[in-house]
């Protein structure tokens, strides 16, 4: 056990590998860094939307034709509707159905949100007229 022979079975003596240079490790840990810190400012600075900048014209001062979708509104009052002979229950009705019908103009809005959002519009009063005047027949009619 106290032999002065050494514990390794190879004669030329114990195995090991020689170090890389010090220059060539400083080469690998610089471009692990640089590597390190690509990624890093890649996910601090993720890609930006698009975005164009608004257009310069001046907006008309009838209704806009825009390419929305027509979506109901819920408006609880008709701005510019004269309806005194209507009930409580048949006023509520013309609401109704001022905020489910669209606008003619070409605007895509209710008939109510276009009075609201256009007061110089023709085409919503016409409209609301004909609802009104159509709830004051079926009121008629019902009596």
């Amino acid at each position: 056990m106290s032999s002065g022979e050494p514990a390794s079975s190879d004669a030329a003596g114990p195995s090991f590998r020689p170090e890389p240079p010090a220059g060539r490790r400083r080469v690998v840990w610089a471009a692990a860094a640089l590597g390190f810190l690509a990624a890093f400012a890649f996910w601090v600075n993720a890609p930006q939307p698009h975005f164009v900048p608004a257009p310069l014209d001046a907006a008309g001062p009838v209704c806009s034709r825009t390419a929305r979708v027509f979506t109901p509104t819920n408006a609880t009052e008709i701005p510019g509707l004269d309806a005194p002979v209507l009930s409580p229950k048949e006023m509520d009705r013309v609401i109704y159905r001022a905020n489910m019908e669209a606008c003619r103009c070409g605007c895509k809005l209710s008939l109510v949100a276009c009075r609201i959002n256009y007061p110089s519009c023709a085409t919503s009063p016409e409209q609301l007229k004909k609802l009104a005047e159509e709830a004051r027949a079926r009121a008629r009619t019902a009596r």
